[in-house]
């Protein structure tokens, strides 16, 4: 017996009748053996210039990548590829092969004479005017380039002021560049068509903001959307940035949020689930819908696209972004000293206080346009019936003698909201009881609460719920703010206020209605327990005075009605008040 040494022949009998021939059926690709078979032959099909025999061996998917590919040989053109394109021509790399790979996906032309649309948009193609192919598992529609009639209608309404537009001639127009929006953004992983679906009515405003929780920012927003209805703003959009619509599954109970309920909602998530903020996906989107007011609170990628994206939107739409407060020390998401310089130009600084007013002005008047606009949050006023019976309880609870006064605290347990201060004025009233109520992410004595008279009792879905008579004032110890709506709250529940000097807190309350501390000073703390002290000694009366005072101002600034109106003259008719 003759051994040649060829392996193929010591197969068992069974094996060699899988071999395939060379113009037999097609080869087996189960093994990994075969697979690597197929991708020589199809190298070899590439070579040969797809001979009809090896495209015998190629899979229907192969055969019209096949066919897409020998489309784009014929069709590109080199030369205006490489010219518009110095980085390929720079690397050296073949024109068809880097369109191929990377081009298409990135929205370079093929060619001056050719339209390409890419994915689901090239899927939803008309096929009378594009003609259809499959590249890689992926739609591909293509048809040739042509002037549409509204191109050609803005060019001569613009020659009739400059005559200078016709200069370039008809080759230079015929080569205008034009994209589609769908398209663009299917590049992005972005659904559009199903986004548009579920905006059921074009909106006449926007909002764009990063969660659905409860905070003052959302409160504010809701309000908002509350005064847009009255306004005729209507519908709304509330486009949620940062928030997945699963994680937002419990806003819709949340009594803050229930202006919200009545807009339109749509997470950003949902339809843009690829990493990246895409603003410029954002932009399209906005600008394509074109409402007549587009306002940006707390959302980052929103101030983003306004940055970068402000000219072209302000074309269309009145732009503002809100900057609540301005920490010094830049504590918490200091988009307040971020951004005011790159959308100033294109956009209104909103704010709900005269300091972070004054702050924006100062730092930003010398940009061509600064315009800066005051909008105080909104707050429900309690009716007659409910003030004189919630006076009734405060005269009984001051007129009382307890040994143990309880102060209460709301907001959320975080770093700049004062926790420190307010473990030292714990610590320094140790016979007292501090009751707080708010989210906490960690234990409060990583929190640096560790006074064992500071009683943590959950969060509150509803402030409205807490009965303000079992508490002798309400205390408020953050280290900077806006104007937070917790305060104004509370002005309606007939209970003392005794405030850091924060914020806008000090335009609506002056010293009749309100205690204030100074928050950045080492005897702050001492300031803060002598005044608490203080407000033991004072008589029923001059509590009640106090607490009718702050009622009196909150209501006269901030009530709906006020607030309304405020939202109509701003949004509608775009008179800035700062």
């Amino acid at each position: 017996m003759i051994d040649t040494n060829d392996p193929a022949d010591r197969q068992t009998p069974a094996l060699k009748s899988r071999r395939p021939s060379m113009f037999g059926d097609r080869p087996d690709t189960s093994s990994v053996g075969g697979l690597m078979l197929r991708k020589i032959i199809k190298r070899c099909a590439e070579r040969l210039g797809y001979s009809t025999r090896c495209q015998r061996w190629l899979t229907p998917e192969d055969q019209e990548s096949a066919k897409f590919r020998a489309f784009v040989e014929r069709n590109i053109d080199k030369a205006d590829y490489l010219s518009r394109n110095p980085d390929v021509a720079k690397a050296c790399a073949d024109p068809v092969e880097h369109w191929l790979n990377h081009g298409c996906l990135e929205g370079r032309r093929l060619s001056p004479d050719l339209e390409v649309l890419l994915g689901q948009t090239a899927a939803l193609a008309d096929q009378k005017t594009w003609e259809l192919f499959r590249y890689r598992g992926k739609f591909v529609a293509v048809r040739p380039t042509f002037l549409p009639q509204r191109v050609v209608d803005q060019i001569l309404e613009q020659g009739q002021f400059d005559a200078a537009v016709f200069a370039p001639g008809f080759h230079a127009i015929r080569t205008l560049r034009r994209y589609n929006f769908a398209d663009l953004l299917s590049r992005h992983g972005i659904d559009i068509t199903r986004l548009l679906g579920v905006i059921s009515q074009r909106p006449r405003a926007v909002i764009l903001l990063p969660f659905l929780v409860i905070g003052g920012v959302e409160k504010y927003a809701s309000a908002i959307v509350e005064a847009f209805e009255a306004a005729g703003l209507w519908p709304t959009l509330v486009l949620v940035t940062d928030q997945t619509e699963a994680a937002a599954a419990k806003w819709q109970p949340l009594s803050i949020l229930a202006p919200l309920r009545k807009a339109q909602i749509v997470f950003w998530r949902s339809f843009c689930p690829s990493v990246g903020r895409h603003e410029a996906a954002l932009a399209r989107i906005l600008n394509g819908i074109a409402p007549d007011v587009i306002l940006v609170i707390n959302s980052q990628v929103g101030l983003e696209m306004v940055s970068r994206y402000g000219r072209g939107l302000s074309q269309k739409s009145k732009l503002f972004c809100a900057f609540f407060g301005l920490s010094p020390n830049a504590l918490g998401a200091p988009y307040g000293w971020r951004y005011p310089r790159s959308t100033l130009p294109f956009a209104t600084a909103l704010t709900d206080n005269g300091r972070t007013a004054r702050i924006l002005r100062n730092s930003f008047a010398a940009l061509p346009q600064c315009r800066i606009a005051i909008l105080p949050p909104m707050s429900e006023l309690a009716t007659r019936e409910e003030w004189d019976e919630r006076l009734f309880a405060r005269r009984l609870r001051a007129a009382s003698v307890q040994p143990c006064k309880r102060w209460l605290w709301i907001s959320r347990i975080e770093y700049f909201k004062g926790l420190k201060l307010l473990n030292e004025v714990a610590t320094l009233r140790s016979g007292d009881e501090f009751h707080i109520f708010g989210p906490a992410d960690r234990p409060l004595e990583e929190l640096g609460l560790r006074s064992d008279n500071i009683k943590h009792n959950g969060f509150l879905n509803n402030v409205g719920t807490i009965d303000c008579a079992l508490y002798d004032a309400f205390i408020f110890t953050s280290m900077f703010e806006g104007m937070p709506n917790v305060v104004l709250e509370m002005a309606q529940k007939a209970i003392p206020l005794v405030l850091t000097r924060v914020g806008g807190l000090d335009e609506t309350f002056d010293d009749s209605a309100a205690i204030f501390i100074e928050p950045d000073k080492q005897s702050s703390s001492r300031s803060f327990a002598d005044a608490l002290a203080g407000l033991t000694m004072k008589s029923p009366d001059d509590i009640v005075s106090m607490v009718n005072a702050a009622y009196e101002q909150a209501s006269s600034r901030h009530g709906p009605e006020t607030f309304r109106r405020n939202v109509a003259r701003l949004f509608c008719t775009h008179e800035p008040n700062a």
